[in-house]
Order: C-alpha cells, then sequence, then structure tokens
C-alpha cells in the first residue's frame, strides 16, 4: 500500500511538470505570434485627394519634393497617394516643368490618422493662386449623407439651389455650408445676385457617405465649375467590406 502512494504522487508531479512545460510552450508561442503580428502592422495612413480648381492650366503636384500627381487639368480631381502621419509639403508646378523650376502655390499638412485628407488649388478674389486643405469628418448619419458646400471661386457671393429651391443663401468666397441631406439624386445649381452663373449639375447622393461640392473657377471669365466627390463613411466601408 505505502509503495502505491508513493507511485501515486510521483505520477501526480510529472502530471503537474508536463502541464507546466505545455503551458510555457503555449506562452512563448502566443508571445513570438503577438511580437510578428506587431512587427507586420503598418502605420495608418491617409487618403489624399487633390481638386484641380484653377482655370487655363495644368499643374503637376509634388509631395515632399516627388512628383505624385502628373498633368492635373483645371475641373478634375486626382487621387490614388496615401500620406504617411506626419508633416508634409505639397508644392504645385505648371504641368512638365522642371522639378527645381519655380512653384505657383505650396501648402504644409499635418496626418494625424487614417481620415481623408483633401487639397484644393484655386483663385482668391485678388486672383492670387492659393492651396486649401482640409481633413474630411466622415462621421455619418444613418441612412441619410452629409453634404458639404465650399465657395472657393474667384467672384461674388452665391446661392446654392437644390432642385431649384435655395439651400444656402449668400455663401462667401472661402465659405462652407453643410447639412444631412436624403441619400437622393438632386440638381443643384449656383446664383450670384446678376442671375443665375452655372446649369444645374446632378449630384447623386448616396447612403452613408460624406459628398463634397467644390465651386471653383472665375465668375468674370466665365469659368465657374461645380465639383463633387464622394467619401464613404467608415458605416458604409464596413458594409462593403
Amino acid at each position: 500500500m505505502g509503495d502505491q502512494r508513493v507511485i501515486n504522487r510521483r505520477g501526480q508531479r510529472l502530471l503537474v511538470v508536463l502541464v507546466i512545460k505545455v503551458l510555457l510552450v503555449a506562452l512563448l508561442v502566443l508571445d513570438g505570434v503577438s511580437v510578428a503580428a506587431q512587427a507586420n502592422e503598418q502605420p495608418a495612413t491617409a487618403p489624399l485627394t487633390f481638386v484641380q480648381g484653377l482655370p487655363d492650366v495644368d499643374v503637376d503636384v509634388y509631395i515632399d519634393g516627388k512628383l505624385a500627381m502628373r498633368d492635373v487639368a483645371f475641373g478634375t480631381f486626382r487621387s490614388g497617394v496615401r500620406l504617411e502621419q506626419g508633416a508634409h509639403r505639397i508644392d504645385l508646378r505648371p504641368a512638365g516643368a522642371k522639378r527645381r523650376s519655380k512653384r505657383i502655390a505650396r501648402i504644409r499638412i499635418e496626418v494625424k490618422d487614417d481620415a481623408p485628407q483633401t487639397v484644393v488649388s484655386y483663385l482668391r478674389p485678388n486672383g492670387r493662386i492659393r492651396l486649401y486643405k482640409k481633413m474630411v469628418n466622415t462621421s455619418w448619419v444613418n441612412g441619410e449623407s452629409r453634404l458639404i458646400v465650399r465657395h472657393l471661386a474667384n467672384g461674388p457671393a452665391v446661392s446654392v439651389h437644390y432642385d431649384g429651391g435655395v439651400a444656402y443663401a449668400d455663401v462667401k468666397p472661402g465659405q462652407s455650408r453643410r447639412n444631412v441631406v436624403p441619400a437622393l439624386p438632386f440638381d443643384i445649381s449656383v446664383s450670384s445676385p446678376g442671375g443665375q452663373v452655372l446649369d444645374p449639375v446632378r449630384v447623386s447622393l448616396a447612403m452613408n457617405t460624406v459628398t463634397v461640392v467644390y465651386i471653383v473657377g472665375d465668375v468674370d471669365e466665365g469659368t465657374l465649375r461645380v465639383m463633387f466627390h464622394a467619401y464613404r463613411t467608415p458605416l458604409q466601408q464596413a458594409i462593403d467590406s
């Protein structure tokens, strides 16, 4: 009987030692997986959209001294570039100009997370070229759409109309207006105190998106344009994925 008890105690000790070894191996494996995952993690990057609002000129966009976007025409968007977190320098030069040639505009932006960034080239009321920067807030309203209008044209204050009705009145150059609207197609037109300055433009507002409407160009020169760009909210990105 005594021998049997000794054997049982030895068996129990061996079992405890085996369990401890298994746990230690499991912890080492999990720790290695965690380290590998951290090593593979990439810092968040932010998508950049460039809006070309300068009439009568095509531009090249340089980011931190390197050519990033080539031959961007007036009234067009360009995207596909992602910016790492930190400070960045964005320069504009006439399309085809050498990298060290005189720039026509410069702006600095600070990227802190993966929120979309937008840079717009536009004319000030005095005719000077400027760059406008904005982080796009993609907070969402369930089942509806957020609409933002930005007046970046050279000209007077304007009124913005939805389907013929006044949505925003007396929007001055440099100002923005925003609202939450149903996710439906709208005809958006622009008028000034002298009358309508732009024919209606059809804009389809999708559910769970932020749509930014840019008014760019020069009213007096007849180059006014309405441009719009939609950004998906986090909710819509989750649904689409």
